[in-house]
């Protein structure tokens, strides 16, 4: 299922390079606004759906792991913006366990 809608991502991806580029440096401006919903709403087209898929299970995975590890000690993560955003986006999940979560 992802293999197909992944290949159709890349096919639309490099079709449309121009626009790609000009959304990617838009991302760029929000990002450095702290503009986190922006990079997870851009992703939600018709043919890259599965990406919130798999953001939404990597970030319900991870969750369990970021609290024990919080919890044991100061932490550094490092992952990617898109997956900080949503309902089920790292920050909103950290923020109804209880953390305080700002940006920095």
């Amino acid at each position: 299922m992802y293999g197909q809608n992944a290949f159709t991502y890349l096919s639309n991806f490099i079709d449309n390079i121009d626009i790609e580029l000009e959304l990617y440096k838009r991302g760029l401006k929000e990002y450095a606004k702290h503009n986190i919903n922006y990079l997870y709403y851009s992703q939600l087209r018709p043919e890259t759906q599965f990406f919130t898929d798999i953001l939404d299970k990597r970030n319900l995975n991870w969750l369990p792991k970021i609290k024990t590890a919080i919890k044991k000690e100061s932490c550094f993560f490092a992952i990617g913006a898109a997956h900080l955003a949503g309902n089920n986006g790292l920050v909103n999940l950290l923020r109804k366990e209880g953390f305080v979560v700002t940006p920095y």
